[in-house]
Formats: structure tokens, C-alpha cells, sequence
């Protein structure tokens, strides 16, 4: 890989990262209301806002592994190994941070 692109590297890394950030804050917003609506229904969940918070669940998902597969990308392209670590670090930091099951106090 080009050295010149080696230093970029970690840019576009975080870079990567910011869909699902961004995602992040519309899934609560979807996971609040099911939350809610299950409350009111004594504990049983609205069929179609569980659909929408399971959709929003696999589209966050998908968007915390872009910098894995960006740090798979460097790597396969000749890039060093650290890209590749950093890149799965980013995701399971995103993985984690999501907390899809975790939701403000109603």
C-alpha cells in the first residue's frame, strides 16, 4: 500500500464510524416508543413498532461493521495489520456503545 495513504488511514476509520453514530440517535428514538408502547399494553409489544425497532436494529448493525470492513479493505490491499485491529477495535466500541436494549427512563 502507498505510504501516502497509510497515514489516512485511521481518518477514514472514524470516518466510517459516523453513520452508525448517527444512526444511533434515531433507533432510540424508535426504541423509546416501543418501550412506551409495550408499558401502556401491559407488557406487550406493538407488532408493528417491534417490526420498525427490529429493522432499525439490523440497519444499526450493519452500519457499526463499516470500519471493520474498511480495516478489512487496507489489509487486503497490502496495508498493514494495525488498520485491520483498529478497525475491528472501532467496531466493537460501536457494538458496544449501541446498547440497542438499553433505553432512557419513561
Amino acid at each position: 500500500m502507498n505510504p501516502e495513504w497509510v497515514r489516512h488511514g485511521i481518518y477514514g476509520i472514524l470516518a466510517a464510524s459516523i453513520p452508525a453514530l448517527w444512526y444511533a440517535r434515531r433507533f432510540k428514538r424508535s426504541l423509546n416508543a416501543d418501550i412506551a408502547a409495550a408499558s401502556s399494553r401491559g407488557g406487550v409489544p406493538d407488532p408493528l413498532l417491534r417490526a420498525e425497532l427490529l429493522r432499525k436494529l439490523q440497519i444499526g448493525g450493519a452500519l457499526c461493521e463499516l470500519p471493520l470492513a474498511l480495516g478489512a479493505l487496507c489489509l487486503l490491499a497490502g496495508g498493514e495489520r494495525r488498520w485491520f485491529v483498529t478497525g475491528a477495535c472501532v467496531s466493537l466500541a460501536l457494538r458496544l456503545s449501541y446498547r440497542p436494549f438499553t433505553a432512557a427512563s419513561l
